[in-house]
Order: structure tokens, then C-alpha cells, then sequence
């Protein structure tokens, strides 16, 4: 409790102003699309949008009934504060400012691929839905600025590769059995991936696996849309409805104090949405653009390189996957150029 609590009241990053300023991008009157809008950190992120900057949210639900609860909730709050902004339901035929790929979930082990497609079907919905609307909206706006949620999670991939590296090292050096390679696994998205995950039932990587597609997809797409800029962001551990023993009304983590709350938990969000490009760059080299490759923002707010933290390691001698920035860029660019062509065999992006 008592790190969440200092963690809370250490955000390094203070969020923008609200409409008045001149010194940010995304002000009142700009369009934004947010996907899981009804609930967590997609409702609280329309609502304080709407509410404190005067921007038009396109909520997007998988359930219309609770879209248009949590639609009504924000426009009363609206009409009692006497502010523009509001909520809608379309994104049909209108020029979009920003996406927020936000919606996921915490996949079921042993669910069986998409019947229609074949698809493994927790990466289809957490990262080729994602992609296919990014690519639908920037057909209208080459210049959308895309924002989408991570987890810490996706760096198991290296943690594990490295301790399976080590692990095997012991034990040839200790003479025990084994061949001495780092195998991967852990949720890592490898050469491997692409030959056989596709078609695989879901297991139990799953949401790691989705997660790091969602970096890559961030890291990826201003070298295919130079107009654009894109930005992956950590929350850490917020509390919402994603896992069932975060919800409820009373004894929830949130309100005991041991995870960050919707309300704290965006504040990265809101930051990726309303800073300038040179506000987002600050932290990052000399002369560093957003259109160069999507950054990262982490669950202070602060900006960085993906896959640079120090177990982001290259090929081991003996060897494992290559968990280098230039290997999980490669991975990234063959993980895109993949997607699109599976969207596009059936009938999509054509």
C-alpha cells in the first residue's frame, strides 16, 4: 500500500493544462476514438477527455447497452458543468485526431482458435482488430496520432529467455543434461511464431504475446505512415475490470490501496493524447521525432525507446532468441507485414 501510495504521488510528468494554453497539440474540439470506452481506464480516459478538455469521444463497446450507459453518464456530467465536448457512437465518415486502442482482456487458456478464421483468438482481438481499425482511420487522417495500451508484461518475454539461457548454462556447466539453448517462449512473438501461433489455441502467453504485438505495432507504424505518430503506453498495475478480483464495490485492490486506480492510472494516457511532439520527445535523444518509430511512455509518463531495458539482451553465444532493439525490430516488421496480409486474405485492408 505504501508503494502505491508514493508511486501515486510522484508522477514526474504533470498533465497538460486544460483548454487555454498554447503550448499543446490536442485541444477542444479535437475528434478521439477509444475502444473499451465503458468501463476502466477506457471510461475514465473519455470521460475526463470530454469533461475537462472539450474533446468529441467516439466511445467504442463491445456491448451497446453499457456504451450508451457510460455514454449518458459523461454527457450529464457535461451538461451540469456547462462545457463542450460530449460523447458519440460512430466513426463513420468523420476525420479522427486520435485513436486509443484500449479494449483486451485476460485471455483463457486452452480456448480453440476462431472458427471463422482460424485465428488464435485473443491476438486476433488484441492486436489484428487493432490494427485493422488504425489502418481504416488513417486512410481519412494520414496525420492521427495513435495511442495504445501495454503492460509490463510483455518484457516476461526477455526475463524469461534470459533465466532460461542461465538456467541451461548451470546446467551444462554443473554437467547435468541439456542442450545449452535459450528456447524463447515466455510469450515472445519469434520467427517460430509465424510458422504455427497463429493457428494455436490459446495458452497460457497469451495476453504477453498480445501485449508485445501492441509495442510492436506502435514501434513499426510511423516507418509505414511517416504522417503519423504513435505511442505505446505502460500503466502498471491500475485496477479495473479486466480480471474479476479487481472488481466490486467495496474490498477491491484499488480501494484497499494496493493497486493505482483508474482515476491515477491514466495519467500516462492523457499525456500521450494531449502532449506536443517536442513534450513527448523531451526524454529521449537529442533531435529524436515521433515519425522516426512509436516510443513508449512508461507508467510515470516518461518517454523511452522500446525494447531497451537491460534484459532486452542480444543472441546469447550459446545460443536463444536474439532479444536485442534490432531483433524485436526485425520481428516487429515481419509481424506487420504478416497481419496485413492475413487481413487481407479475408477481405480486408484491400
Amino acid at each position: 500500500m505504501i508503494i502505491v501510495h508514493y508511486l501515486d504521488h510522484r508522477l514526474p510528468k504533470s498533465l497538460p493544462s486544460p483548454p487555454g494554453g498554447n503550448d499543446e497539440q490536442y485541444r477542444s474540439g479535437k475528434i478521439v476514438v477509444i475502444t473499451g470506452a465503458n468501463a476502466g481506464i477506457g471510461y475514465e480516459t473519455s470521460r475526463r477527455l470530454a469533461v475537462d478538455y472539450g474533446m468529441t469521444v467516439i466511445m467504442g463497446c463491445r456491448s451497446t447497452s453499457k456504451c450508451r450507459v457510460a455514454s449518458a453518464s459523461i454527457d450529464d456530467e457535461l451538461r451540469l458543468l456547462g462545457r463542450g465536448g460530449g460523447t458519440t457512437g460512430t466513426a463513420r465518415n468523420v476525420v479522427v485526431d486520435v485513436l486509443f486502442n484500449n479494449a483486451g482482456y485476460v485471455p483463457i487458456s486452452g480456448t480453440p482458435v476462431d472458427d471463422v478464421t482460424g485465428l488464435e483468438s485473443s491476438f486476433m482481438s488484441m492486436h489484428l482488430s487493432h490494427l485493422y481499425l488504425t489502418e481504416l482511420l488513417l486512410r481519412r487522417n494520414p496525420k492521427l496520432r495513435v495511442v495504445n495500451t501495454s503492460s509490463g508484461t510483455h518484457h516476461i518475454c526477455a526475463l524469461l529467455n534470459s533465466m532460461n539461457y542461465y538456467i541451461m548454462f548451470s546446467r551444462t556447466t554443473l554437467g547435468i543434461r541439456g542442450d545449452g539453448h535459450g528456447g524463447g517462449g515466455g510469450g515472445c512473438i519469434n520467427d517460430g511464431f509465424f510458422v504455427r501461433g497463429w493457428n494455436s489455441a490459446t495458452d497460457g502467453r497469451a495476453y504477453i504475446r498480445a501485449k508485445l504485438a501492441n509495442v510492436m505495432h506502435v514501434v513499426e507504424l510511423p516507418r509505414r505512415h511517416p504522417e503519423a505518430t504513435a505511442i505505446v503506453v505502460d500503466l502498471g498495475w491500475v485496477g479495473t475490470s479486466i480480471q474479476p478480483f479487481m472488481t466490486g464495490s467495496i474490498f477491491t485492490p484499488a480501494n484497499l490501496g494496493m493497486m493505482r486506480s483508474a482515476r491515477v492510472g491514466i495519467h500516462p494516457v492523457l499525456i500521450a493524447v494531449l502532449s506536443s511532439e517536442a513534450r513527448l520527445c523531451d526524454d529521449l535523444d537529442v533531435g529524436r521525432k515521433l515519425n522516426d518509430a512509436g516510443i513508449s511512455l512508461d507508467s510515470f509518463g516518461r518517454s523511452t525507446e522500446a525494447f531497451t531495458a537491460g534484459w532486452w539482451w542480444k543472441k546469447y553465444e550459446g545460443g536463444g532468441e536474439d532479444m536485442s532493439r534490432d531483433g524485436m525490430l526485425r520481428i516487429g516488421e515481419r509481424l506487420w507485414d504478416e497481419s496485413v496480409k492475413i487481413l487481407q486474405d479475408h477481405g480486408h485492408l484491400l
